[in-house]
């Protein structure tokens, strides 16, 4: 018999025995009822509760988006920004670098105001050198009031005039010079004069694109800047000397008549070169720049102070730079090395007994002395060209040290030794 639940309750009233249980129909029907409504009870509590708990999800989420949502309208009302880490702080008394960020967590300035400041503290340590047949620059050496300038602004001369930055006209004498690196030493006369001397860095540590400033008095226009970037290292140049100086910095910083002698500064305020000349097809600046390495200063100048003159390693040879024609010509399996094709009569080349070209030959036009010794190496070290040679001993020997040059001789490699003697006068 099947049970309605909305039929049972109005039944008439009569008795069920189960289980040995006295009921009535009503009273089954109404416990039945009790039953199904305490389930449906339970699980719509159930229910609430998890509805109540999902609402409070829902209210959290609105606010952190809210959140979110008012954060990035704060950051789009505002310019950008770029953070980066702090570098290390400089020596006490020293501006720091150009870089993100400057002392204590601080903005760093622009460029041009970091250039400002440079120019600011530097000026006080250039000058202006005036002598009877021309014009160039100096900056201060040391607290001994020596001034460096190039050889080639004071050539011809033993006293001169220095302009300091306030107008200040001193009397000063030529102590020194070095045509070889194109550097000379001035000594300031004037007693009671005390010079701030300008800080110097090294050039080895420079990197190409690195910006640099000039200070100089182009034209004889006095305390003049003009700024640019390390174009490249390791030129060569002439000097008035007749050989090259090695390891020339090449800038692109404006670099005219007048500037000759002058600094070369870094954004750490620190000397890295002294500017000499620049190189141009039409006269007049042309982009290219040269200076000369503040590491050569370092060693020139103090013997200039010391005892005049500076002495340079030497080996006593003319060469050439092997090319494809030369390599053809004298039948060589590369292309790289320096072939000799002249030697200075008692010079270290000779007492080594290195060879020189004996046999003429016409490459691209010209006779030239072939069938040499070809150095391809020194003390391990690959020469590519003549350049890698020069640069190799002006800045690692001294005259008396001994280098071992690699050579091909008659088609045979093979080393020889050689003591470096002092590179003679011009």
């Amino acid at each position: 018999m099947s049970i309605n639940v909305t039929s049972a309750a109005i039944l008439p009233m009569g008795k069920m025995k189960r289980g040995g249980m006295t009921m009535t129909k009503s009273s089954a029907s109404i416990v039945i009822l009790l039953l199904l409504v305490g389930v449906v009870g339970g699980f719509a509590y159930i229910q609430q509760d998890q509805v109540r708990d999902l609402s409070g999800e829902v209210a959290n989420l609105k606010s952190d988006l809210t959140a979110i949502r008012d954060t990035v309208q704060d950051l789009a009302a505002r310019p950008a920004e770029l953070v980066f880490e702090q570098p290390p702080a400089g020596p006490p008394g020293q501006l720091g670098p150009v870089g993100p960020a400057g002392p204590a967590g601080e903005p760093a300035a622009p460029i041009e105001e970091r250039i400002a400041e440079l120019y600011e503290i530097a000026r006080q340590s250039v000058v202006g050198i005036q002598t009877v047949s021309g014009s160039g620059s100096g900056w201060v050496f040391d607290s001994q009031n020596h001034i460096v300038t190039n050889n080639h602004v004071v050539a011809d001369v033993s006293e001169v005039e220095v302009l300091l930055y306030d107008g200040t006209i001193l009397q000063a004498r030529v102590i020194g010079k070095d045509p070889f690196s194109d550097l000379a030493v001035l000594e300031v006369v004037d007693a009671g004069v005390s010079l701030q001397p300008l800080p110097i860095g090294s050039s080895i540590d420079l990197k190409v694109g690195e910006p640099v400033i000039a200070i100089g008095n182009p034209f004889g226009l006095a305390g003049s800047v003009s700024s640019g970037i390390v174009s490249q290292k390791g030129r060569l140049f002439p000097s008035q000397a007749g050989y090259p100086i090695s390891n020339m910095i090449q800038i692109d910083a404006a670099i005219n008549p007048g500037n000759s002698g002058g600094p070369l500064i870094n954004m750490q305020g620190e000397v890295v070169g002294v500017t000499t000349g620049t190189i141009s097809n039409v006269g007049g600046f042309t982009g290219i720049g040269l200076a000369i390495p503040s590491d050569r200063v370092s060693w020139v100048i103090p013997a200039l102070i010391e005892q005049g003159t500076a002495e340079h390693p030497w080996i006593g040879i003319g060469g050439l730079s092997v090319d494809t024609a030369i390599a053809e010509a004298m039948n060589l399996d590369r292309t790289m090395g320096l072939l000799v094709t002249f030697i200075v009569p008692d010079s270290p080349a000779q007492q080594a007994r290195l060879r020189a070209g004996d046999q003429l030959a016409l490459i691209r036009g010209i006779q030239i002395p072939i069938g040499g010794d070809v150095i391809v190496a020194v003390d391990g070290n690959a020469i590519v060209l003549f350049d890698d040679l020069i640069a190799y001993i002006d800045e690692n020997k001294s005259p008396g040290d001994e280098i071992i040059l690699t050579i091909i001789r008659d088609g045979r490699e093979m080393e020889i030794s050689l003591i470096l003697g002092i590179r003679p006068p011009p």
